[in-house]
């Protein structure tokens, strides 16, 4: 992720848990968290008077360009991971207390790149929901 000398990134990717239209039932602290950190980073990050806090610390307001939203109930871009997806897979075996059957993890995250990439030329493709802010050039592969 890009950043300047001030550590200030440019680009977010976050869990964006939407409940009802994906019929999923998760904690509601995860909804109420990834709502949250999305109203942090946009719009008010960029706002002087919503963290005050900071300017007195001597931080000043930085707005995020790119936001990727996972697990997006409508998403509008899928990137191609068929050069890292066995990356992938071996680095969410490594976190063994996260996953509740490890030996299935490589065939299930492969059979969710597979559905995610439907109808798209990529092997494996990983689906986000993007949002864009500012007025830079944008071209969208898939």
């Amino acid at each position: 992720m890009p950043a300047d000398q001030n550590n200030n990134t440019d680009t977010i990717i976050m869990k964006r848990v939407i409940l009802k239209s994906l019929g999923i039932l998760v904690g509601a602290g995860i909804s109420i968290l990834s709502t949250g950190a999305l109203a942090a980073i946009f719009p008010l990050a960029g706002v002087r008077r919503a963290f005050t806090e900071l300017l007195a610390e001597g931080l000043e307001p930085h707005s995020v360009q790119d936001i990727y939203l996972v697990s997006a109930a409508t998403p509008n871009l899928r990137l191609d991971i068929s050069g890292t997806i066995e990356r992938k897979i071996a680095a969410m075996q490594t976190h063994r207390t996260q996953v509740a059957d490890p030996l299935g993890l490589a065939e299930r995250m492969r059979r969710s790149g597979k559905i995610v990439d439907d109808g798209s030329p990529y092997e494996y493709a990983e689906a986000f929901h993007f949002i864009r802010r500012g007025e830079r050039d944008l071209v969208l592969e898939y």
